[in-house]
């Protein structure tokens, strides 16, 4: 037995190491349990998007803002969207959009905590392992965090792409 030992704990130690990366990776998925829904909207941001309508937070309450456009600007006018709201409801683990109307009776916090102590993390790194093997960018996903507690909010609804990250956190609604 003692002369086999080294072969033994060679062939081993890889699966240990392994079974311990896969726990460290999904067990923090399984104990996140968030209790408060948050909103997002998908409004663009920087210079080009000046003018138009916007969504922010004024005193606990989602205001909708309209700067209008200038008069000689008119190509951005015909390029505009209206920017959508979305709501994460903690409950059920989903995403869905939410009309201006709906939103309206929410109070919102914009901490960046919420309330229970989960915090918004958006995914800037790559899902490779080592980011080197099968690495890519996810940038329709954020992950709401609490110590080692993370779970993974997919956003596939909402326009973003590599180039243009266009998701905005708005606030948490306080119950």
């Amino acid at each position: 037995m003692k002369k086999n030992l080294p072969l033994i704990v060679g062939l081993t130690l890889p699966f240990v190491v392994i079974i311990l990366v896969l726990i460290a990776v999904y067990v923090p998925s399984f104990i996140a349990k968030p209790q408060y829904d948050f909103i997002l909207t998908d409004q663009p941001r920087g210079y080009y998007e000046s003018y138009g309508i916007f969504y922010e937070v004024k005193e606990g309450k989602i205001v909708r803002t309209e700067i209008p456009y200038p008069s000689d600007v008119n190509i951005y006018k015909t390029a505009y969207k209206e920017p959508r709201l979305f709501i994460y409801r903690a409950g059920a683990d989903s995403v869905e959009e939410i009309s201006f109307a709906e939103v309206q009776g929410k109070t919102i916090s914009t901490s960046s905590k919420a309330p229970d102590g989960y915090e918004i993390e958006y995914n800037r790194g790559n899902n490779g392992i080592f980011e080197i093997f099968g690495s890519s960018g996810d940038y329709r996903s954020i992950f709401l965090t609490k110590g080692m507690a993370r779970t993974r909010i997919s956003l596939v609804t909402m326009r973003s792409n590599y180039y243009s990250d266009t998701r905005q956190f708005l606030g948490w609604v306080i119950k």
